[in-house]
């Protein structure tokens, strides 16, 4: 039987799973016994699931589904660790200058009229440029890799 502690490590890693799943299937559904299928269509994009799906299309035998996902999924638990780094440096300046966190503030306040919500990085690009360059001054300090 599995103490708290191992449940509690299991648990996001469950929840990183489903996303990964549900994403894919969104997108792909799953066949029979659990395989993607692919053909033409599904490999045209530039994302993670594409690339590998092209490799999939070219080899089916040769890279099963369960991969794929497990690939999926570590790529959520890297890139997570490496946002959130780089969220908490710029949240960490911010909060050594009050005056650009209550400029940024406001301007956020203000863009929320123009984008949806949650708001996308697009958008965000567009209406949100000195939240952009807290983000990039972020990087630029303590880079999150």
């Amino acid at each position: 039987m599995r103490s708290q502690k191992e449940n509690k490590q299991v648990e996001p890693f469950n929840q990183i799973l489903e996303f990964t799943i549900k994403t894919i299937n969104s997108r792909l559904p799953f066949r029979n016994g659990g395989e993607l299928g692919t053909d033409e269509e599904t490999t045209i994009g530039s994302d993670f699931l594409s690339r590998w799906l092209v490799v999939r299309h070219s080899d089916p035998l040769g890279l099963p589904t369960r991969i794929i996902v497990t690939a999926l999924s570590s790529n959520m638990f890297a890139e997570s660790d490496t946002t959130t780094i780089t969220m908490r440096l710029a949240i960490y300046h911010l909060c050594k200058k009050p005056s650009a966190m209550e400029r940024l503030v406001k301007k956020i306040d203000r863009a929320e009229d123009k984008s949806s919500n949650p708001i996308k990085y697009q958008e965000a690009s567009n209406y949100l440029p000195h939240l952009n360059a807290a983000i990039k001054e972020a990087m630029r300090i303590c880079p999150g890799i």
